[in-house]
């Protein structure tokens, strides 16, 4: 009978473990007492997320690429943390000369096993997520480390339930993007190094790299990892102001005489979109702001929305500045600022 009566308490005790899960930190709360939860993806970028009253953040800042470095030891230093807006208090013996530089009481750590706060951070919230990248640390088949790949985890605003949801190549050019489809649907884009690109860039020209295109759904659950398209050239994502939601992509045609066709693919059915053939002249899209795509054609930036018909080219496109690129692209009020290729900013 005493055997039998542990044996029921341990089942008790197991499913109690079960259902509470292990949360490190409580959960958040918005002003009517109901648990915070996103209807729509926010794309908070770089290194904190602001979930109601609270502000998610990485403990530290390190450099993946600096010599010698260690995930490991990194990783004690550079986790994700939070601390409450609302209520910040310091030690009763912080001087003032030392404000400045005095940590606040009751931050809490919400996951220790990740390193955040890092060159390649990025952080979103969806449902009762927050999603954020980390340095990658699966090794090759040599077991050498490659940091410079991102890995996407999520994880519960009560630190529960973490979750790797993918690894990417990185470079200057590539996208992670959270967003609604044309379905309803919330989808992380990525646009990504081709891992088996070699062959497809000596095609493409010399010292042209290729990307391709994926997409992954989340929600209650993730969905699996989609390759959209391989071997693109330049890739335009839909932002959240898109009304097409679509990745707009050029890509090297079949006609070693033509360069620069030109498609789109909606990433949550995958249907293709033909808009260019190819050309003679070459085309690189630079940026996407709601259906305005910008793209360099003929050392000058046009933009041309996605929705008019005709292709990428100086007729059916608007002069938008006159230089080879331009960069960090943004919407402000009724016209836009960006980065000439001479640094200044416009």
């Amino acid at each position: 009978m005493k055997h039998k009566f542990l044996k029921i308490m341990t089942l008790v005790f197991c499913m109690a473990l079960f259902l509470t899960g292990c949360a490190t930190v409580s959960d958040v709360f918005d002003q009517n007492g109901k648990e915070i939860y996103f209807d729509d993806p926010v794309y908070f970028q770089g290194q904190v997320a602001k979930i109601g009253d609270y502000l998610y953040y990485a403990n530290a800042y390190v450099d993946v690429t600096s010599e010698g470095f260690n995930y490991e030891e990194n990783a004690k230093v550079a986790y994700l943390n939070r601390i409450n807006l609302s209520d910040i208090k310091f030690a009763d013996d912080v001087l003032d000369v030392n404000y400045d530089h005095s940590s606040p009481l009751g931050i809490e750590k919400v996951n220790g096993d990740k390193l955040v706060g890092y060159q390649n951070q990025q952080m979103y919230a969806y449902g009762s997520y927050l999603y954020f990248t980390s340095a990658n640390i699966h090794k090759t088949e040599d077991m050498l480390n490659e940091y410079e790949k991102v890995s996407l985890f999520r994880v519960k605003f009560n630190g529960d339930g973490l979750e790797e949801i993918g690894t990417f190549g990185n470079d200057e050019n590539s996208t992670i993007t959270l967003q609604k489809g044309s379905d309803g649907k919330c989808y992380f884009v990525v646009v990504a190094p081709s891992e088996n690109g070699s062959e497809k860039e000596l095609e493409a020209g010399e010292n042209e790299k290729v990307y391709d295109i994926f997409s992954i759904e989340v929600g209650n659950s993730v969905g699996g990892q989609k390759v959209l398209v391989e071997d693109v050239l330049s890739a335009a994502v839909a932002d959240q102001t898109s009304t097409v939601k679509d990745v707009v992509y050029t890509f090297a045609p079949e006609d070693e005489n033509l360069v620069s066709a030109i498609s789109s693919v909606d990433f949550a059915t995958g249907e293709l979109t033909v808009h260019d053939r190819g050309g003679q002249q070459e085309i690189t899209l630079i940026d996407r702001i709601g259906d305005d795509v910008f793209y360099s054609y003929k050392n000058e930036v046009y933009f041309k929305n996605v929705k008019t018909a005709g292709t990428f080219s100086a007729s059916n496109g608007q002069r938008f500045y006159s230089a080879p690129s331009i960069s960090e692209l943004e919407k402000v009020g009724n016209g836009y600022i960006f980065k000439g290729t001479s640094a200044l900013i416009y």
